[in-house]
């Protein structure tokens, strides 16, 4: 089984890969939502159309305040064959396009935490001036774990990690060009209903919602086979 992972793998790297054929699928959940890149094309080795999922950042609303309206990036990641060619940063500029269009901001994960590749990202954001530190009606833009840093002000309280060392973050942040991403996001988004009718029509699924479904699973199967091969 393994060999055989491997040999796909192979052939999805070997495979041509061009953000022409790279989609998006994005569904709410109970948690928060869900942003999938995915790409389905036609596969050299078996002659036959194949659904690859790229990668996946899901976001959510933080249990405390934490400089109010803030979502948190519960996860990302983007699979071993696609890594190194900017589809992390897409996923990224997905999230806080939706987050500027929400009016809110975007912080690291605030339940379990954040695996030190994706933590590095987050110091990235506080070192590029495009990247600013969304704050409260007070001037607090840095979070309050115990809440007695500032006492007076109840928007900036924020709940600490189980994890502590990896908490990546203690800001919120707000993307000043995000905007500027959305002729992209609406480009993968059309995609989509595209390739709905396109697995339909060869028969791969018998029916959107289980073209769908398909997608997310393969994301949820993929998050944890890379989440385990992260660095911790």
């Amino acid at each position: 089984m393994k060999l055989l992972m491997e040999n796909w793998r192979t052939f999805l790297k070997e495979s041509r890969i061009t953000f022409d054929d790279v989609a998006l699928y994005q569904v709410r959940h109970d948690s928060g939502f869900y942003f999938i890149l995915y790409r389905v094309y036609n596969h050299p080795a078996i002659q036959r159309d194949v659904v690859s999922v790229i990668g996946r950042i899901t976001v959510s609303p933080t249990l405390e305040p934490c400089i109010p309206e803030t979502y948190q990036v519960d996860s990302i990641y983007v699979d071993k064959p696609y890594r190194d060619m900017g589809f992390g940063s897409t996923l990224y500029n997905i999230a806080f396009l939706f987050a500027d269009y929400r009016k809110m901001g975007l912080t690291s994960d605030k339940v379990v935490g954040t695996n030190k590749k994706a933590a590095d990202q987050w110091i990235k954001f506080d070192n590029r001036s495009n990247y600013v530190k969304k704050a409260t009606s007070q001037g607090n833009d840095k979070f309050d774990y115990t809440g007695r840093e500032t006492p007076l002000d109840p928007d900036d309280d924020c709940s600490m990690p189980a994890m502590a060392h990896k908490n990546a973050t203690d800001h919120s942040f707000i993307k000043t060009d995000a905007a500027s991403f959305r002729s992209k996001y609406l480009e993968l988004y059309n995609l989509h209903p595209v390739n709905v009718d396109k697995v339909l029509k060869a028969g791969i699924f018998r029916d959107q919602a289980a073209f769908e479904k398909y997608i997310e699973r393969q994301a949820e199967d993929d998050f944890q086979l890379n989440y385990a091969d992260e660095p911790e």
